[in-house]
């Protein structure tokens, strides 16, 4: 995903994808985006560290709300109705699957505007994914 970003803004410093062998003595002072699926036992080997929660969440919750990071940032993966609709119209894409939210609903939209469009099972499927995966305190 990086190389391709890069194609498109090659000021995007440097990365190196992530390896199980890695040894955290090489990653003190480094920036880790994980997912909170990672956290817990494999994140103790790089101790200290400060960690930080990047969610929409963070606008509506308050610090006691993000468990155990330290800092919290306003980043979502949602967008609102038109900008969404808006992004399925632009790629000109054949066919759309829909992978969160309300999958069932928005595919039916999606139909009902001659878009092809099907549901698509991921692991963390459901309306209510985020609120489980969210650290508590």
């Amino acid at each position: 995903m990086n190389e391709i970003i890069r194609g498109f803004s090659p000021s995007l410093p440097h990365t190196l994808p992530f390896k199980n062998n890695i040894n955290p003595a090489q990653l003190r002072n480094a920036l880790l985006i994980v997912s909170s699926a990672t956290a817990g036992e494999w994140l103790d080997k790089f101790k200290p560290y400060s960690m930080a929660f990047a969610s929409g969440w963070t606008n509506l919750r308050g610090k006691s709300k993000w468990g155990s990071a330290d800092r919290g940032f306003t980043l979502s993966d949602h967008a609102d109705w038109n900008g969404l609709n808006k992004a399925v119209t632009a790629t000109g894409a054949q066919k759309v699957y829909v992978t969160h939210g309300y999958t069932s609903a928005y595919v039916r939209w999606l139909r009902e505007q001659g878009i092809d469009a099907d549901e698509l099972k991921t692991l963390y499927e459901g309306d209510n994914a985020e609120l489980k995966m969210m650290p508590h305190s």
